[in-house]
């Protein structure tokens, strides 16, 4: 369920939802990176929720009635149309109008109402600007086979804009693939209908992405071999990964990838790298954002002999994880296995993470390269009943090829609130009796490990915290 509207102040804002208030208890409305404040009445059978939204995205979590309600408020200058810009009229559908189109005028807008078209090309330096109301739709044939992209971007200086709706109703392959592409502009648009990734960055640098709202049947946005990639502002929702940073190509490194201030959700993983990993990462920041009602939280999948270098993952809520049939949960997965080559991760930083945690954080080294270079500190750990009904760790190391020390904890504050008889504690490795300035490490801790600093006390202390 959601709504959207243009504003550059905060608008006075109410929902009514049939019901009582019980189901509300714990209800919460956020946007990236912090809570907002609401007020909740019952009127007349009805709940009533009221709040203020300015620019930018929030959602609405009902408590313990399972709904969520997503809000989108652009600033009024997103929906101007820019200046020399051709507006088409609606109504037109076919094969080949709106690519002669952009190539004949440069920029072109297309006005309210539906606008069908075959898969086109965005030629460089073109500019597509959806007004208020305007929706592109996939209208060409066999949507049932992959085709490629619906929207294909090559060259220098494309861009997407506006407050309009990508529609690719179903189209199997990706909905905008950029390949080879520099200097790419997304902004504001909403994708949705997309069978496929949807939007795929390859072999692209200066790709910038701002307050898109991203609704994909497989990964949300793809910044693949890509450097100098910047996601601000989105909104996904993903069958499959929601951001997936990625080196498909060899010699082709991701570097200088930066999402911020965005809010994602995801059957499968949220924030990842990997599994393709042919070249090296180095430079890759997730920050400021939330994550809510995913599989996996923050992950990384390294299997194809690429090294995974100078990662952060930075001032991050990871909130109500969902169980999904087929899909492993785990609020943090860091795994290294052999596929096509054996990577090596060096300086990953885990900081300032508040998350919710029903499931065991994964950590993985293989036979060749052991796990190191990992390192949380000043996180919060909000200890649920785990998904899986039997006892285990809250990190689950999951075998001993992780170095001494490469697992390095610094001010981590573990809430285990009433949940402390369902866990068996931190770490299997983890020494039942630290003493008070002592050190030790997630993982395998013999004597003298190098580790960080000194465990905080755990709220709701007990053995072993």
């Amino acid at each position: 369920t959601r709504a959207r509207w243009a504003s550059d102040a905060a608008l006075p804002c109410e929902v009514r939802v049939e019901g009582t208030a019980d189901r509300w208890a714990d209800a919460a409305l956020r946007t990236a990176g912090r809570d907002l404040d609401f007020v909740l009445l019952e009127h007349g059978g009805a709940v009533v929720v009221r709040f203020s939204l300015g620019p930018g995205h929030a959602y609405l979590v009902d408590g313990r009635g399972g709904r969520r309600y997503y809000f989108w408020v652009d600033a009024t200058a997103a929906a101007a149309r820019p200046p020399g810009a051709v507006q088409v009229a609606a109504g037109a559908a076919g094969a080949g109008w709106l690519e002669a189109a952009l190539r004949t005028h440069t920029s072109v807008a297309l006005g309210p109402g539906v606008h069908g078209t075959d898969a086109f090309a965005l030629p460089p330096g073109a500019s597509l600007f959806l007004e208020a109301g305007a929706v592109l739709r996939y209208d060409g044939p066999d949507r049932d086979a992959d085709l490629g992209a619906f929207v294909s971007v090559s060259g220098d200086g494309a861009s997407l804009a506006g407050v309009g709706t990508f529609d690719a109703a179903g189209f199997h392959g990706r909905h905008v693939l950029a390949e080879g592409a520099t200097n790419v502009t997304v902004r504001d648009v909403f994708f949705q209908g997309s069978r496929g990734w949807g939007l795929h960055f390859r072999r692209c640098a200066a790709v910038r992405v701002f307050r898109a709202k991203i609704f994909s049947g497989a990964d949300g946005v793809d910044p693949d071999a890509s450097r100098d990639v910047a996601l601000d502002g989105v909104f996904i929702h993903a069958w499959d990964d929601a951001v997936a940073v990625k080196t498909t190509v060899a010699g082709s490194p991701a570097a200088n990838v930066a999402v911020a201030n965005s809010i994602v959700s995801t059957r499968k993983s949220a924030f990842k790298l990997g599994t393709e990993s042919l070249s090296n990462f180095t430079r890759v920041s997730f920050s400021k954002s939330d994550v809510f009602d995913s599989g996996r939280g923050l992950v990384i999948y390294a299997k194809d002999g690429g090294a995974f270098d100078d990662v952060a993952f930075e001032d991050l809520r990871l909130l109500e994880f969902y169980d999904y049939p087929g899909e492993p949960s785990a609020p943090v997965d860091f795994e290294l296995e052999h596929r096509s080559g054996y990577s090596a991760v060096r300086g990953v930083r885990v900081e300032r993470v508040v998350a919710d945690w029903p499931s065991a954080a994964v950590l993985r080294g293989n036979d060749r390269v052991l796990l190191s270079g990992v390192a949380f500190s000043n996180a919060t750990l909000k200890v649920r009943a785990p998904f899986a009904g039997n006892a285990t760790f809250l990190f689950d190391c999951k075998n001993d090829d992780i170095a001494a020390g490469g697992v390095e904890v610094a001010g981590l504050d573990v809430d285990w609130g009433a949940h402390r008889g369902a866990w068996l504690g931190l770490s299997r490795r983890w020494a039942d009796a630290v003493p008070a300035g002592g050190a030790a490490s997630l993982c395998p801790d013999p004597p003298g490990a190098r580790v960080a600093a000194l465990l905080r006390a755990a709220r709701g202390a007990a053995r072993g915290d």
